[in-house]
């Protein structure tokens, strides 16, 4: 089932990866989803970040995966987006014009 990235609540979401394509200006961010918090089930998810630029990570020394505590985001200007990502380490900041969210097995 899609969800609309302004919708949805990634509290407790994982950040597994993230994947830089310097050509294209865009960043990918592989995400641990909880799709049911009752049940415990997480679905692997998508962040794709488009037009993107000034991606920061200001995160501590962390074992494990780091954990979505909330998004922030704020409108730079017209057609530039900054989200901050607050985790449990820390923090990390992308500039960008747009951003989805997919399902993985969507992409592949």
């Amino acid at each position: 089932m899609p969800i609309k990235f302004n919708t949805a609540n990634f509290h407790d979401t994982y950040i597994l990866a993230v994947l830089e394509d310097t050509a294209a200006d865009t960043l990918v961010m592989t995400v641990d989803y909880p799709a049911n918090w009752r049940e415990s089930v997480y679905e692997k998810r998508l962040l794709l970040f488009s037009d993107a630029f000034n991606y920061r990570v200001e995160e501590i020394r962390f074992e494990g995966s780091p954990e979505i505590l909330e998004i922030e985001s704020t409108r730079l200007n017209e057609g530039i987006l900054r989200f901050r990502l607050n985790t449990n380490a820390g923090y990390r900041e992308i500039s960008c014009s747009s951003v989805e969210f997919l399902d993985e097995k969507l992409t592949k």
